[in-house]
């Protein structure tokens, strides 16, 4: 417990503004979550104590949800599973380290795994289920109702759960459902390997079509062309379907609150035309080379929180750009101020910007490290300018060969943070190109092209 200024010590929970100030206090991990007898509290909490607001379970912060318990960040990561056994350990020694959030996924082809660890991590801290929140996501081949229903049911029995906190549309596009048993990889499916990470081959249908483009075909089973990719409304499965049995969901205590991943407003709004139950998140890639200012102020406006993955721009799949990102001035110059890691400042800074971050590790060490980010407060004027990384730089735009990207607004065509007045196109492969550029056909003279 840390001394308040009176002198006093608080010995439960405590609680952390989300808008930049210091921390309160802290408590150790325990049940007891009784009020604080201690009548100090500092000045900058108060000025803080509204939306921004948020209590620690644990020693961990929690962002308050539209339905359901609050959701404690940062979160513990899933996705990619190299060999057996590296999900069930990691996912317990999360739980060990203190993380009480842990993010999975249909797709990511390990649910089991992650299920047993959550198991072991209970047991070997003395939590129950209760104590862990737990966010599932449907992937795109299940979204007619019964599919998802079909998908939940799946999710619950690798998980070892009766209900999930949270349950997602994985991505706005939906593909044609294939069975298990039915999947062919190279016939009419493939097997991706992503960064020596196996996922099941039915989770992603191609319909072959000679030397043409693969096409996972949409939610009705259509192939698909360059011209119509089928993976939207009315080939693919409308949104009002998908979400209306997520209702359901709801309804029967299977899931305590939906929400969306990777939705623009556009795909938004299309729900809250038939929603009954609220959008209760949308998880999206987030990290300063894409903070999506005008994406968090419409889900503001319409009272959605915001969860964000990449938050240390993925290492293992984007080596050379997160080590660029990690070698900004400004973020080891705010890491240096603090003693802290980059990685720590990276998940200071989501949390500063009102968004959950997503972080995963397998080390013991650093899941330590990326959760002691409570001790320490980003100032004004390094948010101001951490905003000035947002370069509109997107890895993640189009899920597992589909044939068309989700982002079709204002993230293809953005102006370069550091220079507004050059605005970039997002390329399929490398960075973006500025724009416009300079040409260098017919040089006239020695020296003129050169100059």
């Amino acid at each position: 417990a840390l001394p308040h200024a009176s002198g006093s010590s608080c010995q439960v929970r405590a609680r952390i503004c989300l808008v930049g100030c210091a921390v309160v206090g802290r408590t150790p991990l325990a049940r007891s979550m009784g009020q604080c007898s201690c009548k100090d509290t500092h000045s900058s909490c108060k000025e803080g104590a509204q939306d921004g607001f948020a209590t620690l379970i644990g020693d961990l912060p929690s962002m308050k949800m539209p339905r359901g318990k609050a959701m404690p960040m940062p979160g513990y990561g899933t996705f990619l599973t190299r060999t057996a056994g590296e999900t069930r350990a990691a996912v317990k020694e999360a739980i060990i380290a203190g993380y009480r959030h842990i993010d999975c996924a249909q797709v990511y082809t390990n649910e089991q795994e992650v299920g047993q660890g959550i198991a072991d991590g209970l047991a070997a801290t003395g939590l129950r289920r209760e104590d862990i929140y737990i966010t599932g996501k449907c992937w795109n081949t299940h979204r007619k109702a019964e599919h998802v229903k079909m998908a939940l049911n799946e999710s619950l029995a690798n998980l070892g759960c009766a209900y999930l906190d949270m349950y997602l549309i994985h991505w706005p596009q939906s593909y044609k459902y294939l069975p298990r048993a039915d999947a062919k990889p190279d016939v009419n499916c493939v097997a991706p390997d992503v960064n020596g990470a196996a996922m099941a081959p039915e989770y992603f249908p191609m319909l072959f079509h000679g030397k043409s483009p693969k096409h996972p075909g949409g939610g009705d089973g259509k192939a698909g062309t360059m011209s119509n990719d089928c993976v939207y409304a009315p080939n693919g499965v409308a949104f009002s379907e998908t979400w209306q049995a997520f209702e359901e969901a709801v309804d029967k205590g299977l899931v305590k609150a939906i929400g969306v991943a990777n939705f623009t407003p556009a795909h938004i709004d299309e729900i809250l035309k038939i929603a009954r139950h609220p959008i209760s998140c949308n998880q999206i890639e987030h990290h300063p080379y894409l903070q999506q200012p005008k994406l968090k102020e419409y889900c503001k406006t319409k009272g959605i929180p915001l969860v964000g993955y990449a938050t240390l721009l993925n290492p293992s799949l984007q080596d050379e750009k997160a080590a660029e990102l990690w070698e900004e001035p400004i973020l080891v110059s705010i890491a240096a101020k603090h003693s802290k890691s980059v990685p720590q400042v990276l998940i200071r800074w989501a949390i500063q910007a009102g968004v959950v971050p997503l972080v995963k590790s397998v080390s013991p060490d650093r899941m330590q490290q990326n959760i002691q980010v409570c001790d320490f407060a980003i100032s004004a004027d390094d948010m101001v300018a951490l905003a000035k990384l947002d370069r509109c730089w997107r890895h993640n735009s189009v899920p597992s060969r589909g044939v068309v990207s989700a982002f079709v607004d204002e993230d293809l065509v953005a102006a370069v943070a550091q220079d507004a007045s050059a605005p970039a196109t997002k390329m399929p492969r490398g960075k973006a190109m500025p724009m416009p550029g300079y040409g260098t056909f017919l040089s006239r003279t020695a020296g003129e092209t050169r100059a």
